[in-house]
This record gives C-alpha cells, sequence and structure tokens, in this order.
C-alpha cells in the first residue's frame, strides 16, 4: 500500500486581538479579518524601525506610500490582502527581525512596491480565470513563492514514505494546467457553489493559488510561509467531488491559520503529541485542531452533497467518523486560549447536531 502525505505548516502567531470569531468565517468577517491584520503587520514593522533606528521611520512610510501608488488601490482591495506572495515576502522580513539583521530587514522593505506589482498581475490572472473557469484563482507559481514550499513539502513526503519504507517519488509542479485540469476546477468549484454558496465565496477568498504536484505521494497540501496557496496532488483531480473535497480541505487549513495569525487558538505547548484522526503519527495538539477544523466543514460539504446526490452517503460516513473521533481529542487534550474558545466549542456542538440528524434519517 502506498502511503500518501498531507502537510500543513502553521504560521507564527501575532499577538492576540480582541473580538470573537465564528467557526466558519462569512466572506465579509474573512475580509474584515485581514484588513485588521495587515493593518497589524504596518504597525508592528513601524514599531520595530521606530525602536531600532529612529530615523528610518520616514524611509519605512515612503515604503509603503511607495507601494501604494504603484499599485493603485491595491491595498483596500480585498483580494490582495494577504496573497501568497506577500506571506513570502512578511515570513524574509520576520526572520530579519528574529536574527537583528538590520542590513537585510531594510533591503526586505525596498522590495515591498516589487511584490505589491507581483500582486496585481497575480489578480489579474485571477481574474481571467474567473472568467474562464468561475473560480478566481491564480494557477501561474512564482518561483521564488511557491516552489520553495513544494520543495518542503516534497522532503515532508519522503520522510512520510521513508517511515513505512517505500521508495520516495519525485515531485514536479505542473506548470502549465491542461484543458481537462481546468474543466475539473470548473466543475468542481461549480459543485461546491451549488451545494455551499457560503464555502465558494470563502475559497475565493482564502485560497489565491493553486500548485498541482504531479505525484501521487502527496495528497493535498498548505503552508503558513505562503498562505494563500494550496498544493494538491495530480491524482486528486480525476474525480470532480474529490478535487472539491481537496480545495475545501486546503481552503479550510489557510482560514484557520489566518485566523490563528490575528489570535492564538490553543494554549498547549507544541512538543505536545497526541493520535491524529487523519495521520497515522502523533501530531501537535495545534495539527490536530487544524484537522478537526477541516473535517467539520468536509461533514457539511458531504452532509449537503448526499442530500443532492445519495451516492455519497459512503463519504459523509467516513469523514463524520473521523471528525467525531478528533472532536473526543480535542476535548481532552487542547486547552483553549481565550478566542479559541468558541471554536473549540463549537466542534462538540456541530457533532451533536450532525450526529442526532443522522440518527433520525
Amino acid at each position: 500500500m502506498q502511503a500518501s502525505s498531507r502537510s500543513t505548516k502553521s504560521h507564527a502567531t501575532f499577538e492576540p486581538v480582541s473580538g470573537g470569531r465564528t467557526w466558519v468565517p462569512d466572506a465579509a468577517r474573512a475580509i474584515e479579518e485581514q484588513y485588521a491584520l495587515f493593518t497589524l503587520v504596518e504597525q508592528a514593522i513601524v514599531d520595530i524601525v521606530r525602536a531600532a533606528a529612529p530615523e528610518a521611520i520616514e524611509q519605512v512610510k515612503e515604503t509603503f506610500a511607495h507601494g501604494a501608488k504603484v499599485s493603485g488601490a491595491l491595498l483596500g482591495s480585498p483580494s490582495a490582502l494577504f496573497h501568497p506572495s506577500f506571506f513570502v515576502w512578511y515570513s524574509d522580513f520576520a526572520n530579519a527581525v528574529r536574527d537583528d539583521d538590520w542590513d537585510h530587514f531594510l533591503k526586505i522593505l525596498e522590495t515591498l512596491p516589487s511584490i505589491l506589482e507581483r500582486i496585481e498581475k497575480s489578480i489579474e490572472r485571477s481574474r481571467k480565470n474567473h472568467a474562464q473557469i468561475g473560480f478566481p484563482v491564480d494557477l501561474l507559481q512564482e518561483p521564488d513563492d511557491s516552489r520553495s514550499a513544494a520543495k518542503r513539502l516534497a522532503q515532508s513526503a519522503e520522510n512520510t514514505v521513508a517511515a513505512v519504507n517505500e521508495k520516495a517519488e519525485p515531485v514536479r509542479i505542473v506548470d502549465a494546467p491542461s484543458a481537462r485540469l481546468m474543466e475539473q476546477l470548473s466543475k468542481s468549484y461549480a459543485l461546491v457553489k451549488s451545494v455551499w454558496p457560503e464555502m465558494a465565496d470563502e475559497m475565493a477568498i482564502a485560497t489565491r493559488r493553486i500548485v498541482f504536484l504531479d505525484t501521487s505521494q502527496i495528497i493535498g497540501a498548505s503552508d503558513g510561509d505562503c498562505l494563500g496557496t494550496i498544493f494538491i496532488g495530480m491524482k486528486e483531480t480525476q474525480v470532480v467531488s474529490k478535487l472539491a473535497e481537496e480545495i475545501i480541505h486546503e481552503t479550510s487549513h489557510n482560514v484557520l491559520n489566518t485566523l490563528a495569525l490575528a489570535s492564538p487558538i490553543i494554549e498547549n505547548d507544541a512538543s505536545e503529541r497526541h493520535f491524529s484522526p487523519l495521520r497515522v503519527d502523533l501530531r501537535p495538539v495545534f495539527g490536530i485542531v487544524h484537522q478537526v477544523f477541516v473535517l467539520s466543514r468536509l461533514v457539511e460539504f458531504y452532509r449537503r452533497l448526499k442530500k443532492k446526490e445519495p451516492r455519497f452517503e459512503v463519504q459523509f460516513g467516513d469523514v463524520l467518523t473521523r471528525f467525531t473521533g478528533g472532536v473526543d481529542v480535542v476535548e481532552q487534550y487542547a486547552r483553549a486560549a481565550p478566542a479559541g474558545g468558541p471554536l473549540l466549542r463549537s466542534f462538540t456542538q456541530y457533532r451533536a447536531q450532525v450526529v442526532m440528524e443522522a440518527c433520525h434519517v
């Protein structure tokens, strides 16, 4: 039996901000939170520069102003906020701050206008794809955005298959999606929209880029350093409903990582490991919360889909079993941070609702 790898790399967190979070944020809430988060990033940069070198403040402000001019109203557009290119840039910025590398810090700031230009071009490609397949997503991979993440995922896949004594295969990025792949994307997005329009809206916000990987050893993945990008193995694109499931799955990781950036979800130490409903290895508690969050959405997707097409009852039963098992683990081990309490309680509430509904069918 061939092992398949799933990888989710969560990003570092900001200081908590006030305000509750719903377990399925609607499009408006997602946009509102992303606006607030960009403001936090900008203010953090200004604060760090002020503390380190007050004379550089004007240079920082000019950089932001120039970036806004170059991209027009880009920063005022919800579709521009927290694009993968921005998160790659921010990751470099955070590393420079962590390493106290002032020269590198200033060089990174100077690249912001070009990053915004890149985002603008990406958004234009997304608009064209929206017109063609109904899904506003960029399918062209930027060399320094997603390729480094793809390499990390390939290494993760190698480690996973090595653990079960299998030989790893090369992982190749699909640079030019075929007409067939574009058609499958169009059908999968239309399927989600037909049964769960709110999720389709969220996919359009939280997933800015899809990277297809030509390998059978990676099912799907996301990476917090290029938040907004999802990675999907080509094997998962053969069946429309399965591709839809994978997009929902990885989009949900992006959503939860975005929420965790603004407010920590749990207080457990990262070294703490427990049983996982989706992985054979023990996982950190935040990883399990991620899995339960994703599974809750897959339960909802298949719950809606089976009402339209009863043949999906099997898939619904499978994700429901995994979800209920995951909720048990979260209830037993997860220690909620203030902002994470409503999220964790919603898992228990949703499980009770869905199980009761299933028992009355």
